[in-house]
């Protein structure tokens, strides 16, 4: 199966339209009994009609519930990209700066015996919990995007 370079990309033979991309649908945080939280992220997929759903479950804290939707994205592209790439949260942190609240994922990821670290930040307006999803999916779709281009056959083999 082709894959491209877990290092350098070749973007030479991407369509006019662009790299197909996951976008973002949801994420929601629920309490459990017991202090435990579970959040749920939905993607869309490259195909039309495709959904995407994972979920983390861990304890209740305020950063806890931050690398669980980290987490729970990372899962989502884990099963996009069924186990091709294989992603590993490195920390989740809040931060503030230029008078905006931002959230920083830093994320380690693993294919064909390399491994890459990649940061990605969200704007964080209302919800540091969805903020952290988004900053999880922006450190990795530059990965998981020519991945997705290859084409469905490979993916689905």
């Amino acid at each position: 199966m082709f894959r491209p370079s877990l290092i350098e990309a070749n973007f030479e033979n991407t369509p006019i339209d662009g790299l197909p991309r996951l976008r973002f649908v949801s994420c929601r945080l629920e309490r459990a009994a017991a202090a435990m939280t579970r959040v749920s992220v939905e993607l869309d997929g490259p195909r039309p009609g495709q959904r995407i759903s994972c979920r983390a479950e861990g304890t209740t804290c305020v950063g806890g519930d931050m690398r669980l939707a980290a987490q729970a994205m990372l899962d989502g592209l884990s099963k996009a990209t069924k186990g091709v790439v294989r992603f590993e949260l490195i920390g989740v942190k809040p931060i503030r700066a230029f008078d905006t609240n931002v959230v920083v994922a830093a994320v380690m990821v693993h294919s064909d015996g390399l491994s890459r670290r990649l940061v990605g930040t969200a704007i964080v307006d209302e919800d540091a919990v969805t903020g952290a999803a988004l900053a999880a999916l922006n450190a990795t779709n530059r990965v998981v995007a020519p991945l997705l281009a290859v084409g469905s056959e490979a993916l689905d083999s």
